[in-house]
């Protein structure tokens, strides 16, 4: 059974450049605004702050309104202004390029919103498409693990035959954003449209398997 973790964890887990970029949105509302006003509300370093703010600004997502004077290599007290009014962080690095997102995870999720009521081969199969291969292992492997997270519900005993297997219907029942909830290596769903985990294992099972 999945265990969700407290309320407080789940603020803390809001990933980096939402919060940064949740920030900037709010100063930028009440005018230009500094580096150091972004790290100090948006709780993160100065160079994280700064890297991706200047990743903003080569991407066209922001700009600077006033260079600060110049110490070193680096400008202090430029303020700066958004000019994207995106909802979701936009996903860039210090130099303004995308950051690239396992393409077969978020093809699957897409095909589970669109469907609502699927298997893994249908999965699978809508998740091929041009340069993105899903087999029929991975798409179970992905379902099995939005099931235990609460995100998927069997539905009723229905099962359809396919690639000589019966496999098991699922269905949609948390549809909580466009972005793909991730499996993370110690296998806890992460959902970046919530900034939320979701544990797959209680406390006993993961004290019984340290035994294992």
């Amino acid at each position: 059974m999945a265990a969700k973790w407290s309320d407080a964890t789940r603020l803390e887990t809001v990933p980096p450049r939402e919060r940064l970029w949740a920030a900037m949105q709010r100063l930028s509302a009440a005018g230009p605004f500094e580096v150091s006003d972004v790290a100090t509300k948006a709780d993160t370093t100065m160079d994280a702050a700064r890297d991706y703010l200047l990743g903003l600004v080569a991407a066209g997502h922001a700009r600077c309104v006033q260079p600060g004077a110049r110490v070193g290599a680096r400008y202090q007290g430029s303020t700066y202004m958004l000019t994207s009014t995106l909802r979701m962080a936009p996903q860039v690095n210090k130099l303004g390029q995308p950051l690239a997102r396992p393409q077969g995870t978020t093809a699957m999720w897409r095909a589970m919103r669109i469907r609502k009521l699927f298997d893994a081969a249908q999965i699978a199969a809508d998740a091929s498409v041009g340069e993105v291969t899903c087999s029929l292992a991975t798409a179970k492997d992905y379902i099995k693990h939005l099931g235990k997270a609460g995100y998927l519900v069997q539905h009723q005993a229905a099962r359809r035959q396919a690639h000589n297997h019966k496999l098991q219907v699922w269905r949609l029942v948390r549809d909580t954003g466009p972005i793909a909830p991730s499996i993370t290596a110690t296998k806890v769903v992460f959902d970046r449209n919530l900034g939320e985990l979701v544990q797959l294992q209680t406390a006993q099972e993961v004290a019984d398997g340290a035994d294992a």
